[in-house]
């Protein structure tokens, strides 16, 4: 039984903020390769980022992604399906990448400058998964907007 990230080129959606600003959230999916487990109360953290035009590593503070369509911090993901969480949210007007943390059960304010980058970086994002039944789950994601479309997301090995 195991648990892995996967990005599709449709793990994409339109965004229009309350005040008129149009953008695109980007989503990963968490799947559960399991035939017969649930994978319960599963958390998205974000464990550190790596700038490679710059050569500089992050280790922000620990933050949660959100699960797509979810205030909730932990979801359960079934036998053999799979759950998107947001990876970042991009607005045409601004020229930065915010990731998508849960702004639902944190002060979002205190963390936007950390967690908002340029989009003329390409970025290697460290995610670190848990669930209360499986093992711990550690997989890089690169996010590179000079890339074409179907290389800009690019899920790494399980570390």
């Amino acid at each position: 039984m195991m648990l892995k990230i996967t990005h599709r080129e449709e793990d994409k959606a339109t965004a229009i903020t309350p005040d008129g600003k149009t953008g695109m959230y980007f989503h990963l999916s968490l799947e559960n390769t399991s035939e017969t487990d649930v994978a319960r109360n599963c958390c998205v953290f974000l464990d550190s980022i790596y700038d490679e035009y710059k050569t500089i590593n992050i280790k922000p503070e620990l933050v949660e992604f959100k699960w797509k369509g979810l205030m909730m911090r932990k979801a359960d993901v079934p036998p053999l399906r799979h759950r998107k969480f947001d990876l970042f949210h991009v607005f045409s007007e601004e020229k930065q990448l915010l990731l998508g943390i849960n702004q639902f059960i944190m002060d979002w304010g205190g963390h936007i400058r950390n967690h908002s980058f340029s989009i003329y970086d390409r970025w290697i994002v460290n995610l670190l998964i848990t669930s209360d039944n499986f093992p711990i789950l550690r997989q890089s994601v690169s996010i590179d907007f000079m890339a074409s479309p179907d290389k800009m997301i690019v899920c790494g090995e399980q570390r």
